[in-house]
Protein backbone atom coordinates (compact mmCIF):
# COMPACT_ATOMS: atom_id res chain seq x y z
CA UNK A 1 0.00 0.00 0.00
CA UNK A 2 1.04 3.55 -0.76
CA UNK A 3 0.25 6.79 1.20
CA UNK A 4 1.55 10.37 0.18
CA UNK A 5 3.28 12.67 3.14
CA UNK A 6 3.52 16.31 2.45
CA UNK A 7 7.20 17.39 2.83
CA UNK A 8 6.61 21.02 2.83
CA UNK A 9 4.57 23.93 0.35
CA UNK A 10 6.45 24.37 -2.77
CA UNK A 11 6.83 27.80 -3.18
CA UNK A 12 6.95 28.87 0.64
CA UNK A 13 10.24 30.43 2.62
CA UNK A 14 7.77 30.67 5.78
CA UNK A 15 10.56 30.22 8.54
CA UNK A 16 8.74 27.32 10.98
CA UNK A 17 6.76 25.67 7.97
CA UNK A 18 3.16 25.48 7.34
CA UNK A 19 0.89 23.10 9.34
CA UNK A 20 0.36 20.55 6.74
CA UNK A 21 4.04 20.27 6.73
CA UNK A 22 5.37 16.75 7.23
CA UNK A 23 1.18 15.32 7.91
CA UNK A 24 -0.50 12.50 5.70
CA UNK A 25 -2.70 13.07 2.97
CA UNK A 26 -6.27 12.04 4.43
CA UNK A 27 -8.14 13.20 1.88
CA UNK A 28 -8.21 15.69 -1.06
CA UNK A 29 -11.47 17.11 -3.11
CA UNK A 30 -10.44 19.39 -5.92
CA UNK A 31 -13.96 21.42 -6.23
CA UNK A 32 -14.94 22.47 -2.85
CA UNK A 33 -14.69 25.77 -3.83
CA UNK A 34 -14.82 28.40 -7.10
CA UNK A 35 -10.95 28.60 -7.15
CA UNK A 36 -10.56 24.66 -7.92
CA UNK A 37 -8.13 25.16 -4.97
CA UNK A 38 -10.30 22.32 -3.16
CA UNK A 39 -9.83 20.96 0.20
CA UNK A 40 -7.13 19.26 1.29
CA UNK A 41 -7.49 16.93 5.05
CA UNK A 42 -4.14 15.67 7.01
CA UNK A 43 -3.28 13.95 9.89
CA UNK A 44 0.19 13.21 11.70
CA UNK A 45 -1.23 9.84 12.39
CA UNK A 46 0.06 7.45 9.37
CA UNK A 47 -2.53 4.81 10.18
CA UNK A 48 -4.99 7.44 9.13
CA UNK A 49 -3.37 8.14 6.05
CA UNK A 50 -5.48 7.76 2.84
CA UNK A 51 -3.66 4.49 1.07
CA UNK A 52 -3.22 3.58 -2.27
CA UNK A 53 -3.16 -0.15 -4.60
CA UNK A 54 0.06 1.37 -6.18
CA UNK A 55 1.75 4.23 -6.98
CA UNK A 56 -0.04 4.84 -10.15
CA UNK A 57 -2.80 5.23 -8.13
CA UNK A 58 -1.36 7.45 -5.47
CA UNK A 59 0.31 9.72 -8.80
CA UNK A 60 -3.23 10.01 -9.99
CA UNK A 61 -4.43 11.32 -6.67
CA UNK A 62 -1.69 13.76 -6.23
CA UNK A 63 -2.05 14.80 -9.81
CA UNK A 64 -5.95 15.21 -9.70
CA UNK A 65 -7.01 18.51 -11.81
CA UNK A 66 -9.73 20.91 -10.67
CA UNK A 67 -13.07 20.57 -12.51
CA UNK A 68 -15.16 23.38 -11.48
CA UNK A 69 -11.50 25.58 -12.49
CA UNK A 70 -9.55 23.30 -14.95
CA UNK A 71 -6.98 26.00 -15.70
CA UNK A 72 -4.54 28.58 -13.59
CA UNK A 73 -4.76 32.19 -14.30
CA UNK A 74 -1.35 31.46 -16.03
CA UNK A 75 -3.11 29.05 -18.42
CA UNK A 76 -1.71 26.13 -16.73
CA UNK A 77 -3.74 23.44 -15.79
CA UNK A 78 -5.05 23.59 -11.91
CA UNK A 79 -3.36 20.95 -10.21
CA UNK A 80 -4.10 21.39 -6.44
CA UNK A 81 -2.00 19.21 -4.85
CA UNK A 82 1.29 19.67 -6.65
CA UNK A 83 1.76 23.17 -5.08
CA UNK A 84 2.96 20.69 -2.15
CA UNK A 85 6.45 19.18 -2.39
CA UNK A 86 5.02 15.20 -1.38
CA UNK A 87 7.00 12.16 -0.46
CA UNK A 88 5.26 8.63 -1.70
CA UNK A 89 6.37 5.94 0.98
CA UNK A 90 5.27 2.21 0.96
CA UNK A 91 3.71 0.33 4.31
Amino acid sequence: MIYIQIVCLATSFRIGGHPEDGKYIKDFKPDTDERGNGTLVVTPNRAEAKVFADAEEALSFYRQQSIRCPVRDDGQPNLPLTAYTVMFGRD
